[in-house]
């Protein structure tokens, strides 16, 4: 793992405010992007709130085949991005929409829907590699989530979640994989 502290700076933007988490694979940090502040300040009234100023970074070890993993994740949510902005370009734009037929032969015209499921799924902003005493790791900057699934376990005492809440939990992950499938 890389020795990450608050009050760090990564790639000279993302200023690191708390741990949000670890695994076996990486730790994840609340950071701020200082360069979305710096050009809030230059554009005033450009609807940005402070929420879009806060992230999620994630650290990956240093083992090489750690690093291989996480780049392979970087390419998956390239392309999960590059289909969303297509779905979204697509809506607000109809006319510039060709009707460019899927796999099966059917049109895969974007519908708003296909704008809301990809919501569900997670939003890569950035990536780039931090050297440090452990050796190179991959970074990874997403857009900060709710809070995870043992939290919630823990919010009733481990006594099961809320059938309507397990429900809506299900609803976006199928939502989610409806979009990327």
């Amino acid at each position: 793992y890389h020795p990450v502290k608050v009050g760090e700076v990564y790639n000279q933007r993302y200023v690191v405010i708390k741990k949000l988490g670890w695994g076996h694979f990486s730790t994840v940090w609340m950071v701020k992007d200082r360069k979305v502040k710096a050009n809030m300040a230059n554009s005033a009234g450009n609807g940005i709130d402070d929420a879009q100023l806060f992230y999620a970074l994630k650290v990956q070890k240093s083992a090489e085949h750690y690093t291989e993993a996480a780049m392979d994740e970087v390419e998956l949510l390239d392309c999960a991005a590059a289909e969303r902005r297509r779905c979204e370009g697509a809506v607000a734009d109809p006319s510039s929409n060709s009707n460019n037929p899927g796999e099966d032969g059917e049109g895969s015209s974007p519908t708003a829907g296909d704008v809301d499921r990809s919501k569900h799924v997670a939003t890569l902003h950035d990536s780039f590699f931090h050297t440090g005493p452990n050796g190179r790791h991959m970074c990874m900057v997403f857009s900060m989530l709710g809070c995870n699934l043992l939290s919630v376990i823990k919010a009733y005492n481990y006594r099961g979640i809320p059938i309507p809440a397990v429900k809506k939990m299900i609803q976006g992950i199928a939502m989610g994989l409806d979009f990327l499938h």
